[in-house]
């Protein structure tokens, strides 16, 4: 078993459920940005982000993100065996199920 995945799925969980909670509180106030889906297009992301908030998008961020190295947040999705994904699916089962209630939400493959 990988406790790191247990640790995160559950905090996945908790934070899907503020947010839900916030989003209900405050409509059309929350803007959910997922880490994976920031690091694989940064560009957009802060645009997005920049535009919720009636902003202008500063030179210095643009810069800022043109000179920052794309991550290497999701690699980890390539370097775990058959036997851990199996663990990962069975530990993180009941996040599967809530992101799956909330699919025009999450857009990123899980792996």
């Amino acid at each position: 078993m990988i406790p790191e995945a247990a640790y995160y799925c559950e905090d996945v969980i908790r934070d899907i459920r503020l947010r839900r909670e916030l989003e209900t509180r405050y409509p059309g106030r929350i803007l959910q940005v997922i880490y994976d889906e920031f690091v694989t297009n940064a560009h957009e992301n802060v645009r997005r982000i920049y535009k919720f908030l009636e902003r202008l998008l500063p030179a210095e961020v643009v810069a800022f993100v043109n000179e920052t190295k794309p991550s290497t947040a999701t690699s980890w999705n390539t370097k775990l065996n058959g036997t851990q994904v199996e663990n990962i699916d069975t530990v993180c089962k009941e996040l599967y199920e809530i992101l799956s209630e909330d699919e025009d939400t999450f857009n990123f493959p899980m792996r």
